[in-house]
């Protein structure tokens, strides 16, 4: 394990050429570090900005699955 993972267990961070996170970035953002990182017997809410392309079919149905709601800005 790399001396930063080590330090900073759970952090994650994506880089994007354009800058702009979209869906597949937010997707994984939100399996990778947001499902994971939160306790599932906690009410889990996810706020974000409300941009449409940020939010997917795919990330709905895993939140309703893992009993997250989604509240956008």
């Amino acid at each position: 394990m790399a001396a930063a993972e080590k330090q900073y267990p759970r952090i994650t961070y994506a880089a994007i050429e354009n800058g702009w996170m979209e869906g597949e970035t937010f997707n994984n953002y939100f399996t990778r570090n947001f499902i994971r990182n939160t306790d599932p017997e906690r009410q889990r809410v996810l706020v974000y900005d409300g941009h449409n392309s940020r939010i997917g079919v795919l990330l709905v149905e895993k939140a309703r699955k893992g009993n997250i709601v989604i509240s956008k800005l």
